[in-house]
């Protein structure tokens, strides 16, 4: 995360949190069904929106139009291992990606 985006609200946040998982996977996710689930139940609307609340939530939402996923919502206390997997340390996450590209 830039230092700009530090001072995001937590709907932009999670927002571009999507954006960057997507961005991530997208040789993966590309031409299949996927289904993004979050425990931030304020993003489930935005992809139905046709009017955002910010500049910044309508750029991040309109980049990721050439997916078609649906959201889901789940508690945050149900969502045990996402809740690790976004605390993986930059150098243990650089070996998991080494390893997964051989």
């Amino acid at each position: 995360m830039k230092e700009s985006q530090k001072v995001w609200g937590g709907t932009e946040t999670e927002l571009l949190a999507v954006k960057q998982v997507v961005n991530k996977l997208f040789r993966f996710l590309w031409g299949g069904s996927f289904t993004v689930v979050t425990d931030h139940e304020s993003l489930l609307g935005l992809f139905q929106k046709k009017e955002f609340a910010t500049k910044r939530q309508e750029k991040v939402v309109l980049s990721m139009l050439e997916f078609e996923f649906p959201l889901r919502y789940k508690h945050g206390k149900l969502m045990i291992f996402s809740d690790a997997l976004s605390r993986v340390p930059a150098t243990v996450a650089g070996i998991v990606k080494t390893v997964t590209q051989e």
